[in-house]
């Protein structure tokens, strides 16, 4: 009897360790598991956060905030030239002859310019308004064609209210250390004059009365 007893004790023995040992088994298997997906999640975003950084690193905006030192001081110049400056147009949009203040911009890229492959030259238009430049238009990228005309809207009128304008040129890929030895400013002015004709026509016919020239 003892024996029997003995050796239902000793199987029962054998099962418990048996469930004992799966439990264990399936317990390492679920962290290597926990372990091996972390693992991927983690080296997926490893590889996807330098991608992104890269994607959006380079910004107009940013650029004309972080050098707006540079590009606004007036007192600033350089001999540098991405962009031909007797080439550079600013010419009335004839096509929009109810509008005095539509105007277009083209330039030629300098063929001394040397771009490495990808690299293009950002041209940026402003014009001075007070102590500060806005933006004509989106700034344009080109290589070594032609820039493509830009239509801008002046916002000054009259011969005592110049358009100061400031163009700046400049590699794309230098964005991040740009300084007045590798960036192209070129000011010019522009007077846009409203000419109105029935003023024109009293003041001389004021000027032909003054000499009697016109009996009355």
């Amino acid at each position: 009897m003892l024996k029997k007893i003995a050796f239902i004790l000793l199987v029962f023995a054998f099962i418990i360790a048996g469930a004992l040992v799966s439990m264990a088994n399936e317990g390492e298997d679920f962290t290597l598991s926990n372990i091996t997906v972390n693992n991927v999640t983690s080296d997926f975003h490893a590889v996807n956060e330098p991608y992104q950084e890269q994607k959006e690193e380079y910004s107009h905006e940013l650029v004309i905030e972080m050098y707006s030192s540079l590009f606004f001081d007036v007192d600033n110049k350089t001999d540098t030239e991405f962009i031909i400056e007797e080439h550079i147009v600013i010419e009335e949009d004839s096509s929009t002859k109810e509008d005095i203040q539509d105007y277009y911009f083209s330039a030629t890229p300098s063929k001394d310019v040397q771009l490495e492959k990808g690299n293009t030259i950002v041209v940026m238009v402003f014009v001075q308004k007070g102590d500060t430049f806005e933006l004509l238009c989106d700034p344009a990228e080109c290589n070594t064609g032609f820039l493509e005309r830009i239509r801008i809207h002046l916002p000054n009128v009259g011969s005592d209210n110049p358009n100061n304008i400031r163009v700046i040129a400049f590699p794309k890929n230098s964005y991040k250390e740009l300084s007045l030895d590798n960036i192209q400013i070129y000011d010019t002015k522009i007077i846009i004059f409203d000419y109105d004709f029935m003023g024109t026509i009293k003041t001389m016919q004021g000027i032909l009365d003054s000499y009697d020239i016109i009996p009355k």
